[in-house]
C-alpha cells in the first residue's frame, strides 16, 4: 500500500568488521566505486533522502556530497545505525541496506518498494531456502523502530522476530477488512499522536482501546497513584500496584498489550506552566480528567494551539461525551462559559460512580478519537 510517510535510505557502514581483509564498505566491486557509495547512489534514485550511517572517525573520509548520520553507540550491532537514524528522523520510514550487498541493483530495490505494506512493521526479502526475512535489506516502518527501542534499552538482546512484535497485518485484520475502514484508515492510526490526560476511570478504557487498535503514539498525563478505591472502575490496575504511579503502570501494561505503540509518560499533572508545551506535541487530546480546572485548562490550551479534543465526564449513573474545537468548531467554553465554583458540582469521590459507567463513556471517547 502507498503511505504518506516519507521513505529515507540508509547505508549501514559504521560496523568494524574486517573479516574480508578490509572495511567491507570500501571494497570496489563496481568500476572502482566503494561499495557503500554505490549503494548510497542506488538509494538516491528511489528515496526522498539518503544517508550513510558512520562512526565519528569515518566522517573525514566521506565524500563531501554524501549526507551522513553518526552512530550514537547506544545499541549493539546493526540496530545501532538503524535506531540512530530513527532517533534523528523518527517520523520517516527507512529503507536500510547493509554495506556488503554487491549484487543488489535498482530493480531489486523497486521490487521491494512495490511490495511494501505500511501496516506491517517491515517489508523484507527472504530466501526460499531460509524463509526468515533479511533485516538488513528491508523497509522499516517508524512504528517498528519505536517499538524496538524500549526492548533494547531494557537490555533484552533479542532480534525483532524473537519478540512479540507482529510482522504481519493480521493483528488488525478484523478492522482493516471493514468496508469503510480498511488499510488506509489503519495507516492513519499508525501515524497519529494522541494525548490522554488522566489515566483513571475514563483514561483506562481510552488508552486500552486506542493502544489495541494501533494508534502509533500515545501520551499519558497523570501524576496520581493507584488507590484501593480506584479498582472497581479502573480495571487496568491490581491491588499489588496500590501506591504506584498510574502513568507508569499503565504504560507498562499497554506496552505488553501492543509493543508497537510508542508510549510517552508525562508523570505530572497538566498545569498552566506545562500545558502548551505538552499539548503541542500531539494531534488530538482526550480529556479523561475528573475536575473542572483541568477541563478548562485543556480547552484553553487546545483553543490556543488549534487542537481538537474529546471530552468525557461522569456523574453517578450517567456520563457525557463530546468533541470540541474540531476544525474551528465550538469549544468547551461555548457550552459552559463560566467554571463552576468549588464544591458546586460534586465529583465521583463525593457523589460516587457505578463501576461500569467509566468503561462505557471512555469507550465512546475512544471511538470519537478514532473517528
Amino acid at each position: 500500500m502507498i503511505s504518506p510517510v516519507k521513505l529515507y535510505g540508509l547505508v549501514l557502514s559504521g560496523g568494524k568488521s574486517t573479516r574480508m581483509g578490509t572495511d567491507k564498505g570500501l571494497i570496489t566491486y563496481h568500476n572502482g566505486i566503494p561499495q557503500r557509495e554505490y549503494l548510497y547512489h542506488l538509494l538516491e534514485e528511489v528515496c526522498d533522502s539518503t544517508f550513510m550511517s558512520v562512526r565519528e572517525e569515518q566522517v573525514p573520509e566521506l565524500p563531501s556530497d554524501l549526507q551522513y548520520i553518526l552512530d550514537e553507540d547506544i545499541f549493539k550491532g546493526p540496530f545501532n545505525g538503524i535506531l540512530s537514524a530513527h532517533r534523528k528522523y523518527p517520523d520517516v520510514t527507512w529503507l536500510v541496506l547493509a554495506c556488503d550487498l554487491p549484487l543488489l541493483n535498482i530493480a531489486a530495490l523497486k521490487e521491494l518498494i512495490a511490495a511494501r505494506n505500511a501496516v506491517c512493521f517491515a517489508t523484507a526479502f527472504a530466501q526460499k531456502e531460509n524463509p526468515l526475512p533479511e533485516p538488513l535489506c528491508a523497509i522499516w516502518e517508524p512504528a517498528a523502530l519505536a517499538a524496538a527501542i524500549p526492548y533494547l534499552e531494557a537490555g533484552i538482546q533479542r532480534s525483532i522476530d524473537e519478540t512479540s512484535l507482529d510482522m504481519s497485518p493480521e493483528r488488525y485484520s478484523r478492522q482493516t477488512i471493514l468496508k469503510d475502514f480498511g488499510s488506509e484508515a489503519q495507516q492513519k492510526l499508525l501515524v497519529a499522536k494522541v494525548l490522554v490526560v488522566g489515566a483513571g476511570g475514563l483514561g483506562v478504557p481510552v488508552l486500552t482501546y486506542l493502544n489495541a487498535m494501533g494508534v502509533g503514539t500515545l501520551g499519558i498525563v497523570d501524576a496520581d497513584t493507584i488507590s484501593l478505591t480506584n479498582l472497581h472502575r479502573q480495571v487496568l490496575y491490581d491491588e499489588v500496584e496500590i501506591g504506584d504511579s498510574k502513568a507508569k503502570v499503565a504504560s507498562m501494561k499497554l506496552k505488553a498489550q501492543n509493543p508497537a505503540t510508542e508510549l510517552i509518560i508525562h508523570d505530572c499533572f497538566l498545569t498552566v506552566e506545562n500545558a502548551l508545551s505538552i499539548v503541542g506535541e500531539y494531534d488530538l487530546i482526550v480529556d479523561a480528567t475528573d475536575n473542572f480546572p483541568a477541563r478548562y485548562l485543556i480547552n484553553d490550551a487546545c483553543t490556543i494551539l488549534k487542537k481538537p479534543f474529546v471530552y468525557g465526564a461522569l456523574h453517578g449513573f450517567e456520563g457525557q461525551v463530546s468533541v470540541f474545537n474540531f476544525h474551528g468548531g465550538p469549544t468547551y467554553r461555548c457550552l459552559f462559559p463560566k467554571m463552576p465554583s468549588a464544591n458546586e458540582v460534586p465529583d465521583c469521590n463525593e457523589h460516587g460512580v457505578l463501576g461500569v459507567i467509566p468503561g462505557i463513556i471512555g469507550n465512546l471517547q475512544a471511538l470519537e478519537a478514532v473517528k
